[in-house]
């Protein structure tokens, strides 16, 4: 089995691109898993010059995902945190009437 891939033509630049690897998207994948580094390496991916056109994609997709989740998870903490506030004030003022 031979493992060089077909260069693919670029239509719109005419440009020759070759495709990601199998292998490349894995790694890609595995780093954006990891809390910090994922979120740089995603920012470096949207939003540099080096990344194929699919990999930009994806990591905007992926980036746009993880501040949705952020956010979401965010407000929800706050909210809980209102609630238990508001359930821990009336609790220790029935404890003291």
């Amino acid at each position: 089995m031979s493992s060089y891939t077909q260069p693919v033509p670029n239509t719109t630049s005419g440009q020759v691109e070759n495709p990601d690897s199998l292998g490349s998207w894995i790694v890609a994948v595995l780093l954006s898993y990891i809390p910090v580094v994922g979120f740089i390496y995603l920012i470096f991916l949207a939003f540099g010059q080096t990344a194929s056109p699919a990999r930009k994609n994806w990591a905007r997709a992926t980036f746009i995902l993880q501040i949705i989740a952020y956010v979401l998870a965010i407000g929800l903490f706050v909210i809980v945190g209102i609630g238990g506030a508001i359930a821990w004030s009336s609790a220790s003022n029935a404890a003291l009437a």
